[in-house]
């Protein structure tokens, strides 16, 4: 990660301070370079330190380029602390869960002992309010704060989690929807359910949403657009990438110093299960609505795809619910199952299940599609600093091992 020359510059003097004072020296570079340190607020101090703030520091350099920088949004959905220190724009598939419930947390008094985010449900009515924060009132000594994700990886992960996962919401909303607009011969199955739409699909789907500038869904509207970082400047950008470690200082800055030290030991843990069950527990969760679309094996059989394609379980752990047997297979059953998949993953087993589903799904996406996809989230790339050609699926002639990750294998 680049660091400016300024920082850099501060740093070694910072160093040399403390050297100073270790060694009582007391020459006059050295006095001058204290009163520096001490004119600078603690908060500059602080914000110097952390890479999350260059990120924002480097994107305002960006947007002084770009003609984005004139362009106004009247409302920026915001999530905000309770003494209105701490501003948060949350992006769906860019942990919006994990924020809903720590805004909760930090805004309920009744929760004051509670230092678990986790331990909240996945979609709580109760949950903080959006707040939907006019710019007039943003203030420059708040902390304003936004998530970013790789505009690929942002794409894969709502097409797993909303369109191959057993999720008849979205097969309505989206996959529907997408069905009759791109595909030339479609079944009245197909037509009724939305249920088998390809990645390949859903990808078009995207490109002809923007190109015919209809309303685009929120989960995969460009990150700039719903966040205007040219005009909010924000004073730290958090990566997916990143999250565990950039999740930590927002809940610092929250002041929510027990939950901090709870996330520090347990976070990454923590996360991994709670994906993992929120995978296993949607077969039976929308089962009345998906029956007549698909079966029970075959929801199940789509929950574990998706565990081994977000790097939950490694590929080498077969569905093992017999075909058949899926409608007499309990809940807590199936969480057993996938946890004991788990527990036989390694690591570097995972993370190759995760990088080989993502090659083998964009594999089946056109290069001529690939680069409208480029074109459409140009902003987004350029802003927060991500790779628009990453050679894993622009580069055909690099070898996959294909691992039937793909909705119609």
């Amino acid at each position: 990660m680049h660091i400016s020359s300024r920082v850099k510059r501060f740093r070694t003097r910072l160093l040399l301070y403390h050297n100073s004072r270790i060694m009582f020296l007391t020459t006059f570079s050295l006095c001058f370079f204290c009163l520096f340190v001490l004119n600078m607020s603690k908060k500059e101090r602080e914000d110097a330190q952390t890479e999350g703030y260059e990120r924002a520091r480097r994107m305002l350099k960006v947007c002084t380029n770009m003609s984005l920088q004139s362009r106004r949004i009247e409302e920026v959905t915001l999530r905000k602390s309770s003494d209105n220190s701490v501003i948060l724009c949350p992006i769906f598939k860019i942990g919006s869960t994990f924020w809903r419930r720590v805004f909760y947390m930090e805004n309920a008094p009744h929760l004051k002992n509670t230092i678990n985010p986790y331990a909240f449900p996945f979609d709580a009515n109760s949950y903080a309010k959006v707040y939907y924060i006019h710019h007039p009132t943003i203030s420059q000594a708040m902390t304003k704060i936004m998530f970013t994700r790789d505009p690929y990886a942002r794409l894969l992960s709502f097409y797993v989690d909303k369109l191959l996962s057993p999720n008849p919401v979205y097969w309505k909303i989206v996959g529907r929807v997408a069905i009759s607009s791109i595909r030339e011969k479609s079944s009245a199955h197909s037509l009724q359910c939305g249920c088998d739409l390809t990645f390949a699909e859903f990808i078009k789907h995207v490109i002809k949403t923007f190109e015919n500038k209809q309303a685009v869904d929120p989960h995969f509207q460009s990150m700039h657009v719903l966040c205007n970082p040219c005009e909010m400047k924000y004073t730290m950008i958090g990566k997916m990438e990143s999250f565990s470690t950039d999740a930590l200082e927002v809940v610092s800055k929250l002041n929510l110093s027990s939950t901090l030290e709870f996330l520090k030991m347990n976070g990454n843990s923590l996360a991994e299960l709670d994906a993992l069950l929120e995978t296993v527990n949607q077969p039976y969760l929308f089962q009345h609505k998906y029956l007549k679309c698909i079966s029970v094996d075959e929801a199940l059989k789509r929950s574990w795809r998706t565990l081994q394609i977000r790097g939950i379980i490694g590929k080498q752990q077969r569905f093992p619910v017999v075909m058949g047997m899926g409608a007499n297979t309990t809940q807590e059953e199936f969480k057993s199952l996938a946890l004991a998949a788990r527990e036989k993953s390694t690591l570097e087993e995972r993370n190759q299940a995760k990088k080989e589903a993502f090659q083998e799904l964009y594999r089946t996406v056109p290069l001529s599609n690939l680069e409208k996809i480029r074109r459409i989230y140009k902003e987004d790339f350029q802003l927060f600093d991500y790779d628009d050609m990453p050679s894993a699926i622009f580069d055909r002639n690099e070898n996959v091992t294909f691992s039937n990750y793909l909705l119609n294998s």
